[in-house]
């Protein structure tokens, strides 16, 4: 990835910080120009505002550490954001529980929900009382959330850390529906829809 050379008064302000493995504090009443550029430089390491902390929330150790190398060297590498990475955009729960009322009914039904991401969708459906669903999320972080979110669920919930579309319906088998919200880069939106349409039983 490339790097940049972190701004002096940006490298300063962060030094002066207190640092810890999940929080950014950063020093009282600074300019609110100096504030955005620094705020710019924890935003590309996953670091947000937490109002009720008072801190900026670090996402992970591995990102603490990128940070505090970055401001030991003066340098900071231009990473993508998972979004722009993958395409991963959370499913707001209130339009997840609307997508699964948007069924006929969900009750005791086998579904399908590719790139389930966090589980949004797949917590709705089974809050409906859905049968069982079979998660495909091909970004292992997010698998690994998915197992561990879900472990208690026990036959219901199945994850499989996959590219959905390298998958077909004799890999899985069919479902009684598909609920998904799928990434929608450069056409993938169409890609999955049209894919996932095979993996529904006639009927």
């Amino acid at each position: 990835m490339p790097t940049a050379t972190m701004l002096p008064e940006v490298a300063q302000v962060l030094r002066q910080s207190s640092i810890d493995q999940q929080h950014v504090v950063l020093p009282p009443n600074l300019d609110r120009d100096l504030y955005l550029k620094v705020n710019q430089v924890l935003t590309l390491y996953g670091a947000k505002w937490n109002r009720r902390r008072q801190a900026h929330v670090l996402p992970n150790a591995d990102a603490y550490r990128e940070l505090s190398t970055a401001i030991e060297v003066g340098a900071v590498q231009r990473k993508q954001t998972i979004q722009q990475e993958i395409g991963f955009f959370q499913t707001p729960e209130i339009l997840a529980e609307r997508l699964c009322t948007a069924l006929p009914s969900i009750f005791g039904i086998d579904i399908l929900e590719p790139s389930a991401g966090h589980g949004r969708i797949v917590q709705a459906a089974l809050n409906l009382g859905a049968g069982t669903v079979t998660c495909v999320e091909p970004y292992a972080p997010n698998a690994s959330h998915l197992r561990q979110r879900f472990a208690h669920r026990g036959d219901e919930v199945s994850v499989i850390e996959a590219d959905f579309l390298s998958l077909q319906p004799e890999d899985l088998s069919t479902f009684d529906a598909v609920l998904a919200n799928p990434p929608f880069q450069k056409g993938a939106d169409i890609r999955h829809i049209t894919h996932a349409m095979r993996f529904v039983r006639p009927g």
